[in-house]
């Protein structure tokens, strides 16, 4: 029974950046060092520090290229990880944490309530897979495990389908396909479960105000409130806050680690300035105004 966690990076080369640093930082921390693999578009520079390198057939650079993963499993047990993430402690453990999950399984929950208008889609609004529904799930696709079988093929197949029929169902929170929603309803019919577990799991999208981190400790204390504080062993930045400060500021202690140029004070005023530096530069400021640029273009679209 192989084990192992894959990522994918097709289109731009700054995702085969993203991708590599995803993998450093599971090195560094990594207890037994599971093979890591790569679903790409081609080969690079980058590419070449994975254990195995897999190439699609053809990639959508998009949300699709995920609905391929089971086609291109490299182990009997997978872990995805999105490129757009790193890691902050030991993933390994979480071969134990996934060791009596459904054959596909997510860091979420799930609403059994299905008149409670929460989760990835509308029950009333299935046709006819509405009687097959007992639930829910809610999640961030930042994590998908997989175990090779009937299950999670199926599971595949009916998210492809739930995806080119996406206009036939109801959906929450997108307006257009993407991987969550349709794999939700897929899990939900073939009654794979999510986990619901913070404690050692991951946080999406990081703030400030919630989140605490140092990947030299490392350290990541996700604040759900004052009296709820969880310890994550990953962050899956998004995308956009990739191009931000704070991903590269910790990006870059993350190579001084591994070159072995790191100072022991963390906390010194050069890392100080340095962050400060990241935070001011033109690219932080671009990557702002970008965002709050496509943002307002969707508003007037609608």
């Amino acid at each position: 029974m192989t084990k192992g966690f894959v990522t994918i990076a097709t289109g731009q080369e700054r995702y085969f950046e993203l991708a590599r640093n995803l993998l450093r930082s599971y090195r560094l921390f990594a207890s037994e060092k599971y093979p890591f693999a790569i679903i790409c578009d081609k080969k690079n520079q980058y590419t070449e520090e994975f254990d195995d390198v897999i190439l699609l057939n053809h990639a959508y650079c998009n949300y699709l290229d995920k609905l391929q993963l089971y086609e291109y499993l490299p182990y009997d047990e997978t872990i995805f990880i999105d490129a757009d993430s790193l890691a902050y402690g030991d993933l390994d453990e979480w071969w134990y944490i996934f060791r009596d999950a459904d054959d596909f399984a997510l860091f979420g929950y799930m609403w059994t309530n299905l008149d409670s208008g929460r989760g990835w889609f509308v029950p009333s609004g299935l046709k006819e897979y509405q009687n097959q529904v007992r639930f829910i799930p809610d999640f961030n696709g930042g994590i998908y495990y997989m175990r090779r079988g009937e299950i999670c093929k199926e599971v595949f197949r009916l998210a492809n389908y739930f995806a080119a029929h996406f206009g036939d169902y109801t959906f929450n929170g997108f307006a257009e396909p993407a991987d969550e929603p349709v794999l939700a309803l897929a899990m939900a019919v073939q009654n794979c479960h999510p986990l619901d577990i913070m404690e050692g799991g991951m946080v999406f999208a990081p703030s400030k105000r919630q989140l605490e981190l140092d990947i030299t400790v490392p350290s990541a204390y996700y604040r759900r409130s004052e009296n709820q504080v969880y310890h994550v062993k990953l962050i899956h930045w998004s995308n956009y806050r990739t191009k931000l400060a704070l991903y590269r500021f910790e990006v870059e202690k993350m190579s001084c680690l591994i070159d072995g140029t790191f100072v022991s004070r963390r906390y010194s005023f050069w890392y100080q300035y340095r962050l400060g530096y990241y935070f001011l530069c033109i690219g932080n400021i671009r990557a702002y105004v970008g965002r709050l640029t496509g943002k307002i273009k969707r508003v007037l679209c609608r």
